[in-house]
Order: structure tokens, then sequence, then C-alpha cells
């Protein structure tokens, strides 16, 4: 049992049959201040950890996307140099086909 319940327990009820007593009225707003007090403290703990899940997810999010970045920078980078090398193989293929077209046409005249 509370205190309010308790010491409120104590005391009488009413100042006449109708009108509730002043002391009885100043208890029950203090137990209801309690009340909303402790559901304020529940409801910022429980904003705290949900703001830390929430923080925790971004980080994890961001080490998620850094790894895909990374991950995909790593393709760029492969695909670049297979790109550099068909470039070098299809210039010298190039070069290959001006020599042979130059000593055929030269052949010919």
């Amino acid at each position: 049992m509370s205190f309010f319940c308790h010491y409120q327990s104590h005391l009488p009820l009413t100042q006449t049959d109708h009108e509730p007593s002043p002391l009885t009225e100043a208890l029950e707003q203090a137990r209801e201040a309690a009340h909303s007090a402790r559901d304020m403290a529940v409801q910022a703990q429980n904003a705290t950890e949900d703001a830390k899940k929430n923080y925790d997810k971004s980080e994890e999010n961001f080490h998620d996307a850094f790894r895909r970045y990374t991950e995909a920078r790593e393709r760029l980078d492969d695909a670049l140099e297979k790109s550099t090398e068909s470039a070098r193989r299809f210039t010298e293929a190039l070069e290959r086909y001006e020599a042979e077209f130059e000593r055929t046409t030269k052949a010919e005249y």
C-alpha cells in the first residue's frame, strides 16, 4: 500500500456527507501527481531505450552502407582494370591490322 493510500485511510473521508475534505483532495492530487511523475519517468526511460536502439541501428546501417560502398568501389576498380586491359588489347590488334594493311597495300602496288 502506498504512503498516500495508507495515510489517507486514517483521515476522515469527508468534511460533511456531501463535501470532500480539502486534505483528502490534496492527498488525492498528490497521489495522482506521483503516479503521473512515475509514468513520465517510465516514458522517458522507454524513449531513452528506443533512442539507443535507433542509434545502434543507424550505426549498423552506416557500417553496412560503407561495406556495400567499399565492395562496389572494388568492383568498379576491377571493371576499370579489365576495361583498360581490353583497350590495350584493342589498340595492339588495331596496330597489327594497320601494319598488315600497309604491308598488303604496298605489296599490291
